[in-house]
């Protein structure tokens, strides 16, 4: 009766609170829809729904304990979320949001029955889509055990970093073969399965722990195989539609062969809410002797208080980000002209970075005797999610689609800077030419390299209301896998332009300080 009563203010509740946080679940659906690696998402929350009511005559045996003292945790969660906010850290927003689900549970229900849904509630962690950072290392993972693998078969490999050549053809790993497709779906299937099937801990953690290393093995192997008989058959099998298919069914067997594994050292059959059912109370039995009004008043008041607390996040970022919507006209500034012995020769090339949300970018190429350098320099006024200088979608890498993909990256000093202190992210790419590329950031009056170290100055100062404007600059020339030549060019062209770049800054400087104290 008590939980019959009690289930429409909870499921109103748990609404509130996914409304109030609408834009980063957007954002978590949108990249369920949009990219594959996370289609998974879909299924997560309706399968935590589905633990849940596998578990429902374990929780009726217990009566919620609403628990105000946890709303001092709801607001350091909301604080969190709104700092993530402010930096465009989407990731983070959506872990935020994921443990507030967790923590509001908590609040409302109580120790006991969180205890109970522990695993439905942690497994919902699975629906952030988290693991792009995984992407790089993975793809030179595979690319490292491909080609070992190939050249202890005897086939003669020419590797440039994520591309290799045999006498048949030529092979790159893409972002969809790094295997992180393949190791989400894993480990989303073996913590299922390690939950059904084991009731040890230990069990389920070791099986846990098979489903992370498995699909890394497993994608290196695929790889190879693929390249194998594209090899064998002249380039005819697996460079195709096929080649996907190949390597889906090479997974499902891999998995099906771990799942088979592991049912062998599966525990004698317990249902689900046996795991749970180790309490001394009868069905209502607490519930009974309670004041069911009593029970269901604290709950929601307790709601409400911690809506509320969870609320202050998004209200404080919905007015620092107004704050941030001032239009500004970037359009008288302009960058370097011909400087002795370089001149401007045109404002286009075949390369551009794939940055986003900035208000302005501009690019123009300069030459002397030494050969072309080309100076772009991308423009944010004021930083709000989506429009921020680091970002994870902004990459020196025109777009996935295009053959433009990196050789090598590293931190490097000019024997002269804009400041003495400066560094900057010397890069080597390549699609049908190579280009050398450095670069580095003005942030709200610094020059930095490091990306960790500018995104909390912008985030510093949107918190303080303040302006956070900032310049992305890139130089780059076209060379060859000997960089020397390359370096050579690029320090004289800075060395010439940097009181011309400081000047353009200057300009953009004064412009959005102009729209920081108009606000």
């Amino acid at each position: 009766m008590l939980w019959k009563s009690l289930l429409p203010y909870l499921v109103v509740s748990f609404l509130l609170l996914s409304i109030i946080y609408w834009q980063t679940l957007f954002s978590m659906v949108s990249t369920w829809w949009h990219i594959g690696t996370y289609t998974h998402g879909f299924v997560i929350f309706p399968v935590s729904l589905w633990i849940i009511w596998l578990l429902k005559d374990s929780i009726i045996r217990s009566a919620p304990e609403p628990t105000p003292k946890a709303i001092i945790a709801l607001f350091i969660l909301s604080l969190i979320w709104l700092i993530a906010n402010l930096g465009g850290l989407i990731g983070i927003q959506q872990f935020a949001f994921i443990s507030l689900i967790l923590l509001f549970t908590w609040t409302l229900l109580g120790k006991e029955i969180c205890k109970k849904l522990m695993f439905p509630l942690f497994f919902l962690y699975l629906a952030v889509p988290f693991g792009d950072f995984l992407l790089q290392p993975m793809m030179n993972f595979t690319a490292d055990f491909t080609v070992v693998l190939l050249r202890l078969t005897g086939l003669p490999v020419y590797r440039n970093g994520l591309f290799f050549m045999l006498p048949t053809g030529q092979w790159s790993v893409a972002e969809a073969c790094s295997g992180v497709r393949y190791l989400i779906a894993s480990i989303t299937v073996g913590v299922l399965f390690a939950y059904f099937c084991y009731s040890s801990l230990y069990k389920r953690l070791i099986f846990t722990a098979v489903s992370i290393f498995t699909p890394i093995i497993a994608n290196s192997l695929r790889a190879y195989l693929i390249v194998l008989i594209g090899h064998f058959s002249n380039m005819k099998l697996a460079t195709g539609v096929d080649h996907f298919v190949y390597g889906w069914l090479f997974f499902g067997i891999v998995i099906t062969i771990m799942m088979w594994v592991g049912s062998l050292f599966q525990d004698q059959y317990q249902s689900v809410e046996d795991n749970h059912s180790n309490t001394h109370q009868n069905p209502g039995s607490d519930s009974s002797s309670r004041d069911y009004q009593d029970i269901i008043r604290r709950t929601i008041v307790v709601s409400i208080l911690a809506l509320l607390t969870c609320s202050l996040g998004p209200v404080c970022a919905y007015r620092l980000n107004q704050q941030s919507q001032q239009q500004i006209n970037l359009e008288s500034i302009t960058l370097p002209q011909s400087q002795s012995p370089w001149w401007r020769i045109n404002d286009a090339d075949d390369w551009q970075p794939g940055y986003t949300g900035h208000a302005l970018t501009l690019s123009s190429v300069y030459q002397n005797q030494l050969g072309q350098v080309q100076l772009t320099m991308i423009f944010y006024p004021h930083e709000s999610q989506g429009h921020e200088l680091v970002n994870g979608q902004n990459s020196l890498l025109p777009d996935a689609q295009s053959n433009w993909h990196l050789i090598s990256e590293t931190l490097r000093r000019p024997d002269f800077a804009l400041t003495s202190t400066i560094e900057v992210r010397e890069s080597l790419i390549a699609s049908d030419q190579y280009r050398l590329v450095w670069q580095f950031n003005w942030v709200i009056g610094q020059f930095l390299s490091n990306d960790i170290k500018a995104k909390m100055i912008a985030v510093k100062h949107r918190i303080l209301g303040q302006n956070s404007h900032s310049v992305a600059i890139f130089i780059s020339t076209k060379t060859n896998e000997e960089i020397t030549d390359a370096q050579f060019r690029l320090s004289d062209f800075l060395q010439t332009f940097a009181p011309s770049i400081g000047q353009t800054i200057g300009q953009f400087k004064t412009l959005t300080t102009h729209l920081s104290l108009t606000q």
